[in-house]
């Protein structure tokens, strides 16, 4: 079975961490549903795995995710991100690149500028009202970002029909890419049920000039951009396997450093290392910076993983050292536990000092439990994620806790997608 990218996780952690995740957005002037322009040279056009959604993207942004999310009742949310590096278009401002999402009609499209808008990093940060030929709504525009080159637009928006709402984030890093904007600007839509790939009049928008800015790097990848006069052609787009969001456990008495660092693998999150348990029962995908892990079974006997950069100062005495490295734990038992209970039972030892989310229902298509988040740990923007669930076969429950300070770490999708529950 193939694991589904849980990308609302990372909506349910944004939110509770009280940051947002990614990019940027605008729409052009396309009729919903409409057949897809002529694809200007040098051009693709990307269609989402469950054909909802297209938009025109640069040939030079070949690093592309078409898979869809996964919305908290388990709908598929179409989903179309591109850059030419998505993990450093979703962690800096140094990175052009677009990510696109349909969501069920929302009447105030401010609640999703609120889950998914950029909190900080650029200069200036508005929110202004949206119209074009086909879509109504909000658009937020950030100038001035990262060093101060960067721009930002995300454009949360409807058609007059509100069949749906479309959340579209765009991110150039200065002038050379204003093209490149106007054009995925002018052209994001959605497919209608039997029509071929949308098309999309072009507008004309300048980008903002902005001095440059000492403000640090966003939270959340995402940065703006205006739109030009630029035709629209058609082409296939390529596919990303999706990624998940991981959950953090509690804390080992004492912590080993991994005496040798497994085979590095690249990913789509960058370089990782694959840590299994001294039973072989559990194992994850971590960031191969993440080298320090501990692996012998717990004192009961249970399969047990803990893995971080510095697991000294996450088990250490001291909270406002223990919560500003991130970690991973992860164990499992042979019984299929009640998910909630876990939760219930493991965050009331690792989480006293956080503030709990609501608890969520957790299904990747392999594993079904809960997913609970606990935000503000400490007074600080370190964050947890609990999940406590079950596969299909083989008859046992895993228990993943992941502990992170930013919801653009790539090492949360990294973990979540990975973490498996071997015999």
């Amino acid at each position: 079975m193939s694991r589904v990218r849980w990308v609302a996780v990372v909506a349910v952690v944004a939110a509770a961490a009280g940051t947002s995740a990614g990019g940027s957005a605008a729409a052009g002037a396309q009729s919903a549903g409409t057949p897809g322009p002529t694809v200007p040279a040098g051009y693709v056009t990307l269609v989402d795995d469950t054909q909802a959604i297209a938009v025109i993207v640069p040939q030079t942004w070949t690093d592309i995710d078409t898979a869809p999310a996964v919305d908290p009742a388990g709908e598929p949310v179409p989903f179309i991100a591109a850059a030419p590096n998505l993990e450093s278009f979703f962690n800096t401002f140094d990175t052009p690149g677009v990510q696109f999402m349909s969501f069920p009609f929302e009447a105030n499209p401010q609640v999703l500028v609120d889950t998914y808008g950029l909190v900080s990093g650029c200069q200036s940060m508005t929110v202004e009202p949206y119209a074009d030929p086909v879509f109504t709504g909000v658009v937020q525009v950030g100038t001035g970002c990262g060093t101060g080159t960067a721009s930002w637009k995300m454009v949360a928006a409807s058609p007059a029909d509100q069949s749906r709402t479309v959340v579209v984030q765009v991110q150039i890093t200065g002038p050379a890419d204003q093209v490149s904007m106007d054009t995925v600007l002018n052209s994001f839509n959605l497919i209608a049920a039997s029509a071929p790939v949308p098309t999309v009049a072009v507008p004309t928008v300048a980008v903002p000039t902005v001095a440059v800015p000492t403000v640090a790097a966003p939270t959340v990848a995402v940065p703006t951009v205006a739109a030009p006069t630029v035709p629209i052609p058609t082409v296939p787009g390529a596919t990303v396997a999706p990624a998940t969001l991981p959950a953090p456990t509690a804390p080992v008495a004492t912590v080993a450093p991994a005496t040798a660092v497994p085979a590095t693998t690249a990913t789509a999150s960058g370089p990782s290392i694959a840590v299994v348990d001294d039973t072989g029962t559990i194992s994850v995908e971590v960031p191969a910076s993440w080298v320090q892990s501990e692996t012998a079974p717990s004192e009961s006997g249970a399969p047990f993983l803990l893995a971080g950069p510095d697991l000294a100062s996450y088990l250490s005495d001291d909270p406002a050292v223990s919560l500003s490295v991130p970690a991973v734990l992860i164990r499992s038992s042979p019984q299929v536990l009640d998910p909630a209970d876990g939760i219930t039972f493991i965050s009331g030892a690792l989480a006293a000092n956080c503030t709990p989310k609501e608890m969520q229902p957790f299904d990747d298509n392999v594993y079904v439990g809960s997913m609970q988040v606990f935000s503000d740990c400490g007074g600080t923007a370190t964050f947890m994620v609990f999940i406590v669930a079950s596969p299909p076969s083989p008859a046992g429950t895993i228990t993943v806790v992941v502990q992170a300070q930013d919801i653009n770490d790539p090492a949360l999708e990294l973990i979540l997608g990975s973490f498996e529950l071997l015999k």
